[in-house]
This record gives structure tokens, C-alpha cells and sequence, in this order.
């Protein structure tokens, strides 16, 4: 992190669901709740959230009860896990190139891939 700045990991793992990224957090959930409706099961959840550009988080209030959330900053909670909405699923891509040496004849350079993190657009 850049000086007088802390970097902070949200979450202990993460998964990919309908291209976001997700990661998730026990013992927490969030404070301001996104009053339109609870879930039944954490796929629901995640579409309902991804359809929202204010839903910053999901919170497993019981087994089979998600409920969206407007903000990202977790607070402590015996009983719950948060789930905070990363970004979109990125591509790679790979490509293989060759050149022309001075005579004229096309010939291979040695074998590389470049991965490039391209957004989905």
C-alpha cells in the first residue's frame, strides 16, 4: 500500500458467480441494509445484487435468509457471514507472434504467452 495507507483483505475466499466476482467473510455482517426483499438461497441473492448498482453485499442472516446490503464494511456478528461483491470476471487472452528477420523470410520467435486482464466489457 502506498505510505500511511493499510490494505485490508475483504473476505476469506472467493468464488465466481454469474461473472462478478464474490468473496465472503464469517462472523460479520453490514450495517445498512437494501430494504427490497430476502432471499432464499445465495445464487438469488447474488443475481438480485448484481442487478443493482448500490448492492455492495449479501448477509446469510439464517440458513436459507440472504439479505442485500448497501454497504461493504463488515461489523462483527456471531452467528452470520457476509458476502462482499467484487468486480466482473475478467478475460485472458493468449497470442503467439513472429517477425521478419533481414533477409526477408518470415521465421518463429521463441514460444511466449502474454496474459492480459482485459475487462468485460
Amino acid at each position: 500500500p502506498a505510505p500511511g495507507k493499510t490494505a485490508y483483505l475483504k473476505g476469506s475466499s472467493y468464488t465466481l458467480t454469474d461473472g462478478v466476482y464474490w468473496s465472503y467473510l464469517d462472523y460479520s455482517t453490514f450495517r445498512h441494509r437494501y430494504r427490497i426483499g430476502d432471499y432464499n438461497n445465495l445464487p438469488q441473492a447474488e443475481r438480485a445484487c448484481k442487478g443493482r448498482s448500490a448492492c455492495k453485499g449479501i448477509t446469510e442472516i439464517r440458513p436459507n435468509l440472504f439479505t442485500l446490503f448497501r454497504d461493504d464494511k463488515p461489523i462483527f456478528s456471531s452467528t452470520r457471514r457476509s458476502y462482499f461483491r467484487g468486480g466482473p470476471a475478467v478475460n485472458k487472452y493468449s497470442y503467439e507472434t513472429t517477425s521478419e528477420d533481414s533477409g526477408g523470410v518470415s521465421q518463429d520467435l521463441p514460444d511466449w504467452t502474454a496474459e492480459l486482464m482485459v475487462e468485460s466489457i
